[in-house]
């Protein structure tokens, strides 16, 4: 996945900020999202349909579609759902898992897909004291969506202007992923230069949190988990094979204990097939890859050159290190 393919989907309810859902679609494509916007019925006299379409270059989304239409707006296709305004009948209803309405089905679908959901309600606070209400709001946040406290319809054009279009977006946005690739021969200098290069290259990620991913081949992607966990990242591995890193001194064992998940990759022996397997785990589950890479074209597909190519093919931000005076032993 790739920064740019980060796809949001925006529910609309009807309420008064609906009207400025806009606001939400432009922060979120300043940081590189791709957004549609699903609207429930209540929620179409408060929007400019035309202007939100022209904005999203997607249609607006409220009805199921009829049988000969291409299917489009799939919660599975989301990286994050936000639900905002939230009326008091969708947080209930979602909580209940009713799904009488275009809107309710998606966001059905979006939670029990485990996809991260932020509902932002716009109930007043006479509302938000039922205990239907209360109850409900419990119920979403212990299946894991993310729901804010009220914001009060109390105050007309104050408290529309107040509506946390921003807070909702931070909170639906996933730590950035960032994957690494690399030769495995570098040079003892080398070590040293490429290792102050990648911490130059992942600190600006370290003030709202970062995972790196690394397949722990020797060299580049030890250093990239070194510098990871240095910088307070969370280390997620791949193991390309069940014999992959056995005897190895160079801290191997301690890195896959200091991750916060490993995958092994289904194979008994580590080779080439292993590897491409791997490198594309690896490439699916980051938003953007680190290539300590000399610039030389591919010998193999389980190589540096072809992983950023892969990468490249996918439309995935690639930050190449190769320092100057870098050499492969």
């Amino acid at each position: 996945m790739s920064i740019g393919s980060r796809t949001l989907c925006v529910v609309v309810c009807g309420a008064g900020p609906a009207a400025d859902v806009g606001q939400l679609v432009e922060l979120a494509q300043a940081e590189g999202w791709s957004v549609f916007v699903v609207a429930s019925p209540s929620a179409l006299p408060f929007l400019d349909v035309e202007k939100v379409e022209a904005l999203t270059g997607s249609p607006v989304l409220s009805a199921h579609r009829a049988p000969s239409e291409p299917r489009a707006g799939s919660a599975a296709k989301s990286t994050a759902v936000i639900v905002a305004p939230a009326t008091f009948n969708t947080v209930n209803k979602l909580a209940m898992g009713a799904a009488d309405t275009y809107a309710l089905g998606v966001l059905a679908e979006a939670v029990g897909l485990g996809i991260p959901v932020v509902v932002v309600p716009f109930v007043n606070t006479v509302l938000a004291s039922r205990l239907p209400y209360r109850r409900a709001v419990e119920q979403l946040r212990a299946e894991g969506v993310t729901v804010l406290d009220g914001h009060p319809d109390q105050g007309g054009d104050e408290a529309r202007a107040a509506f946390p279009w921003e807070r909702a977006l931070r909170l639906a946005s996933p730590a950035v992923r960032v994957g690494v690739t690399g030769h495995v021969n570098l040079t003892p200098e080398t070590a040293v230069l490429v290792r102050e290069a990648i911490r130059a290259v992942l600190t600006p990620y370290t003030q709202e949190g970062f995972i790196g991913v690394s397949c722990l081949a020797a060299g580049a992607d030890t250093i990239f988990a070194e510098a990871v966990l240095a910088l307070g990242g969370r280390l997620e591995v791949i193991i390309p094979a069940s014999d992959y890193g056995r005897g190895r001194g160079d801290g191997f064992d301690r890195l896959v204990g200091a991750a916060s998940r490993v995958r092994v990759m289904p194979y008994e022996v580590s080779g080439r097939i292993a590897y491409e397997a791997a490198n594309n785990a690896l490439l699916e589950s980051c938003d953007r890859l680190v290539a300590v890479w000399d610039g030389r074209s591919a010998v193999d597909q389980g190589g540096t050159a072809a992983v950023v190519e892969s990468a490249t093919s996918r439309g995935m931000p690639v930050e190449r290190i190769w320092p100057e005076g870098a050499a492969r032993g």
